[in-house]
């Protein structure tokens, strides 16, 4: 089964720090924040990670209130070594929303909606989802 590609192109941007992290050496994968980069890091330092997909994929959703359409995209998405469907407790590929915990606490109601769809959709495809913050992230660990 081929692994998805970015579905949307960073760009530049005045408000916070992007560029791009050259994942082991050997890809170069897009960042929008410090937190993201960051992320990169840890997980191009943790061994059991194989791969690292920024931007992987739209997710459509209607909200319950309003009932307009939206379209989000998660940050990132994570293939682990193992992760075959065949093996019992096989590490599930992980769809990532890089957030500092701030802003998603602040925030958690008005972007529940988009959350609750992107777990549909990881649930779908065999993947988790999870918002990493800076808890996860700039821990002592790499």
């Amino acid at each position: 089964m081929p692994l998805p590609t970015s579905v949307r192109k960073i760009g530049p941007t005045r408000r916070s720090v992007s560029g791009y992290y050259a994942f082991r050496g050997e890809e170069s994968i897009a960042f929008e924040s410090t937190l993201e980069r960051d992320f990169l890091i840890k997980a191009d330092f943790d061994v059991s990670v194989l791969g690292v997909i920024s931007q992987p994929c739209e997710i459509s959703f209607h909200h319950p209130v309003t009932g307009r359409r939206y379209t989000y995209t998660p940050d990132y998405l994570v293939y682990y070594r193992l992760g075959n469907r065949h093996y019992k407790d096989y590490p599930k590929p992980l769809l990532v929303e890089v957030k500092p915990r701030e802003k998603w606490q602040a925030h958690w109601r008005e972007w529940s909606p988009k959350w609750k769809a992107a777990i549909r959709h990881a649930n779908n495809e065999g993947w988790a989802f999870r918002i990493h913050d800076e808890s996860r992230i700039r821990d002592k660990t790499l």
